[in-house]
């Protein structure tokens, strides 16, 4: 399978990066994607600290739920509805 993904030729720059659309309209985000036990490298630490300097919006993540979190904090998204889920069936009911 090919990809047109490329890393940043910028050490350190974070993983994702853009122009958001709504609350903060015409604002720069950037989102840097950690495992659940990583750490930003010394780079990493400096292009966020630059980043917020100039204004943008800059976020560690380190789950799906990290990054809903961040967008409905930015008021980027609304929040997540809680999902309707159906009360399991009995024994009882299924054999009948």
């Amino acid at each position: 399978m090919q990809t047109n993904w490329k890393a940043s030729p910028l050490k350190g720059f974070p993983d994702v990066s853009g122009v958001l659309k709504r609350k903060n309209r015409g604002r720069m985000f950037a989102i840097e994607f950690k495992s659940a036990t990583g750490r930003l490298t010394p780079e990493q630490v400096e292009w966020h600290q630059n980043l917020m300097a100039a204004g943008a919006l800059v976020a560690t993540v380190k789950s799906f739920d990290d990054l809903l979190a961040r967008l409905v904090e930015w008021g980027e998204i609304d929040p997540p509805k809680p999902r309707d889920v159906p009360a399991q069936e009995s024994n009882s009911q299924k054999l009948s």
